[in-house]
């Protein structure tokens, strides 16, 4: 597969373009199923471009500028969780030069810069974890639910459906809801979100009776294993 792609460059006249898209959320349909539908997205990007003569006829300059954003909002996840909002911002900056010394000859130089964040975006830490499944089983860990319990059980677990809608992508969020939940946590446990985390499903294991139970699994089950969540509720309840 090849791909070409030719990019703006400047001429003897100066020219510029303005731009601006967006799609209100109102305009895309809801899914008909909350769990595995696509959830509803605002979209907006602004954009603008110049290009002229630095020197008629053998120096030319292109420049543009685009910012955008997309909102992502009402999501839930698997067991029906409020998730929140996804946000993704990109700007991007482009800048090109031209020059034409001789009849014969074309040099271009062009500068791209495309910076890009996104909050509230659901991690692969199961995906990136499963090959190590694999390491654990044949040290002797029991891979809940494909195994009985043991002495040693490896299991999925959600943190989400523990923290509830937390933004935790915000240090501040983080610490909040510690306080709000009347825990003392270590410095550690608010220096990420795996960390905060790690320690809240630490903790909420922790006042478990007892490991994940003894189960006959079905079919779906089989393939697709399931999240051992005992209980919903906030570390606080």
């Amino acid at each position: 597969f090849v791909a070409n792609a030719v990019s703006k460059s400047g001429t003897n006249s100066f020219a510029g373009s303005a731009r601006i898209e967006y799609q209100a959320k109102s305009l895309v349909a809801d899914p008909k199923d909350r769990l595995f539908g696509d959830a509803p997205f605002e979209f907006l990007s602004p954009a603008i471009g110049l290009g002229g003569p630095i020197v008629k006829d053998k120096l030319f300059f292109y420049a543009s500028g685009r910012y955008g954003k997309s909102t992502t909002s009402d999501r839930v996840n698997r067991v029906n969780e409020p998730l929140p909002d996804r946000v993704s911002k990109s700007n991007e900056l482009y800048g090109k030069l031209t020059a034409t010394p001789t009849q014969k000859h074309l040099i271009s130089a062009s500068f791209r810069n495309r910076p890009a964040t996104i909050n509230g975006s659901v991690g692969t830490g199961s995906i990136r974890g499963m090959p190590h499944l694999v390491t654990l089983h044949e040290a002797g860990a029991a891979i809940w639910p494909f195994d009985q319990p043991g002495d040693i059980t490896v299991c999925e677990v959600y943190p989400r459906l523990w923290t509830g809608p937390v933004v935790k992508s915000s240090a501040t969020a983080r610490r909040q809801y510690l306080i709000d939940c009347q825990i003392s946590s270590p410095a550690a446990a608010l220096t990420s979100e795996d960390a905060f985390d790690a320690f809240v499903s630490a903790l909420m294991i922790s006042r478990l009776a007892s490991g994940p139970p003894r189960i006959s699994l079905d079919t779906e089950q089989q393939l697709e294993g399931m999240i051992y969540a005992p209980d919903h509720r906030r570390p606080n309840h």
